[in-house]
Parts: C-alpha cells; sequence; structure tokens
C-alpha cells in the first residue's frame, strides 16, 4: 500500500506501470489486474497539474486495501 500510495503521490506513472517488477509483493499484493489496471486509467487520464487526494485508506481482512485517489483538477473532485 505504501508503495503504490507514495508512486501515485509523486505522479509515478511509469513505475505504477510497471509494477509487477517494482512493487515488492506484487503478485500477492495485486493477483489479479483488473483490480490495479482502474487506477492507471483514472492516472492517465488526469493531468499533471492535478492534485491527489487520498480519500480513504486501511485494510479489510488483513490484507485487503481500502485505499483510494482523486485527481483533483481546480480544487474540483
Amino acid at each position: 500500500d505504501d508503495w503504490a500510495r507514495e508512486r501515485i503521490e509523486r505522479r509515478q506513472k511509469d513505475e505504477l506501470i510497471r509494477y509487477r517488477e517494482l512493487a515488492p509483493h506484487a503478485e500477492l499484493a495485486v493477483p489479479a489486474s483488473e483490480h490495479f489496471d482502474p487506477l492507471l486509467f483514472a492516472l492517465g487520464a488526469s493531468e499533471e497539474s492535478d492534485s491527489t487526494e487520498q480519500l480513504s485508506s486501511g485494510f479489510r481482512y488483513q490484507n485487503l486495501s481500502l485505499a483510494s485517489f482523486a485527481f483533483v483538477r481546480n480544487g474540483k473532485r
């Protein structure tokens, strides 16, 4: 969770795209890409000037991340 959050906040798109190679324990954290791909689409649709806001955090069942983010343009979600 920390690995992804840090890269989302820094808008490190290339590293996020390569999460299978770069993220620690990626196979365990993201067993199926359909759970991670929407983040890449949203990040790709955002603009570099957009701010990043974490909307929720935490875990359920000790291994299911509840993290969600918004890319905010001109102060509007």
